[in-house]
């Protein structure tokens, strides 16, 4: 998804311009997946 999706670069603008990108193991980093309350795998 990230490769193709956030290649993009009208994507990729608006996400430097408006979000704080966050990607994490969600298997690995349970603790800071907790904090983000995502409900499926990718989550947005």
């Amino acid at each position: 998804m990230s490769v193709q999706t956030f290649a993009d670069p009208d994507v990729k603008k608006l996400i430097e311009e408006h979000f704080v990108f966050v990607e994490l193991n969600v298997d690995h980093e349970k603790e800071a997946a907790g904090w983000f309350a995502g409900t499926a795998i990718p989550d947005t």
